[in-house]
């Protein structure tokens, strides 16, 4: 009967310590968007780690499938999920991200090219959360990945043909607000346009991400932090447009509605 007493004891404290543990995780999702390379047809890049940092926790690692994602396809709020965990509460300053391989192929052409990852399949693209990754207990959170393959994906050198990833023009963000509208030719009818490679600057004149306009001509950036942004607007043939001070908000959208382009004067 003692030994019967001691084993239901020990049980129901593992239990209490079971039930304290989920008390106090919460959940991590890690997905993935793209600012897309203006001349790149496709990237597709095989993921098959992804690891969440903390200095309390250290490296936790994320439930995640080995997966092949086509990057340019997650243009204007597209998302993926990469894979998510349950992990202790506390904050998380650094995503990991460990790449197989990765190619490119450019609009109008069939090579395909490589991109080499360094270090990508061995530590991880080690990439910092700005603001970092608040996991509180019972609650979800979220943290996007901004490839941004315009400016991650770097020719070295230049007409070489070599291609290489830079990590740190991959952006990790936890709180950001939206931009989003169309790009249109006045006329009647009004026509879209589509292609226009939308820039984001920050107050210095730093590039903070880019798009492209879809068939329809519209946009949609979801990773811009809190702040006011000008956004330059470019397309072979017609005459470039700068809107500026776009306001940004957290968890709102900034809804710019039409915005007009012309044709270049010859």
């Amino acid at each position: 009967m003692k030994r019967v007493l001691a084993f239901l004891s020990m049980l129901l404290l593992l239990a209490a310590c079971g039930g304290q543990g989920a008390e106090n995780s919460g959940r991590a999702e890690v997905l993935l968007t793209d600012a897309p390379a203006s001349e790149a047809d496709s990237l597709p890049v095989t993921f098959s780690r992804i690891e969440l940092v903390s200095e309390a926790e250290g490296v936790m690692s994320v439930e995640v499938e080995p997966q092949t994602i086509d990057v340019l396809t997650l243009r204007n709020g597209g998302l993926e999920v990469l894979g998510e965990v349950d992990l202790p509460a506390g904050t998380y300053h650094q995503v990991r991200l460990v790449v197989d391989e990765a190619e490119i192929t450019f609009v109008g052409g069939a090579e395909v090219y490589e991109v080499q990852v360094p270090s990508g399949a061995q530590t991880g693209l080690k990439i910092n959360i700005e603001p970092a990754l608040i996991v509180e207990a019972n609650q979800t959170s979220r943290v996007v990945l901004d490839f941004d393959a315009e400016r991650a994906v770097v020719e070295n050198p230049p007409g070489s043909g070599n291609y290489i990833l830079e990590p740190t023009a991959i952006r990790a963000v936890t709180t950001s607000g939206t931009v989003e509208g169309r790009v249109i030719a006045g006329g009647d009818p009004v026509t879209p346009i589509a292609g226009v490679l939308i820039t984001v600057l920050d107050q210095d004149g730093n590039e903070v991400t880019a798009t492209i306009t879809e068939a329809d001509g519209s946009f949609r950036l979801i990773t811009l932090p809190e702040g006011s942004y000008d956004l330059e607007l470019s397309l072979e043939g017609y005459g470039s447009v700068t809107i500026e001070d776009v306001a940004v908000v957290e968890g709102e959208a900034t809804v710019l509605g039409e915005l007009e382009m012309t044709l270049a004067t010859p």
